[in-house]
């Protein structure tokens, strides 16, 4: 769904400006959200109570995402650095020890990172794929307009 912006001068023709597909973000987080939430409420029912559990996830910005929801109740760690091509990455031994060592695992999902499955296998890691549940509808490829500065009158 595209939302749309109408404005009105007196005398004026009418524009409109396309913008992207803000509920994207809304669901994704939502999603992380849940996840995270799960596995905080499982920090504080078993275990030490001063060890912080540790989310390792696939990119940076997902990374992000974690750290704003979790706050200082959990170690978040990304596997790869920021710019990192993430659709060519290749995991190295001491990344499948981080998610060996990791308490949860998140990837996008998506077919963002192709190497994901054969990875998380290699390290027996708990893991979440943040996007699961989201309409389908929801691609890379339609989250920003081909041209988000365009006006149509």
């Amino acid at each position: 769904m595209t939302t749309v912006f109408t404005a009105h001068r007196h005398g004026a023709n009418t524009n409109t400006v396309s913008t992207a597909h803000p509920r994207r973000f809304l669901m994704l987080g939502i999603a992380l959200a849940s996840i995270l939430v799960l596995l905080l409420s499982a920090c504080t029912s078993a275990g030490k109570q001063d060890e912080k559990k540790t989310v390792l996830t696939t990119f940076t910005v997902l990374a992000d995402i974690a750290k704003n929801v979790a706050g200082d109740h959990l170690n978040v760690e990304s596997l790869t650095k920021p710019g990192t091509e993430i659709h060519e990455y290749e995991p190295t031994p001491s990344d499948i020890k981080k998610a060996h060592d990791a308490d949860l695992v998140l990837d996008n999902g998506l077919n963002l990172e192709s190497w994901f499955t054969k990875f998380v296998q290699d390290s027996n890691a708990p893991h979440a794929t943040v996007s699961e549940g989201c309409s389908r509808s929801i691609l890379p490829r339609t989250l920003m307009p081909a041209n988000p500065t365009r006006i149509r009158g």
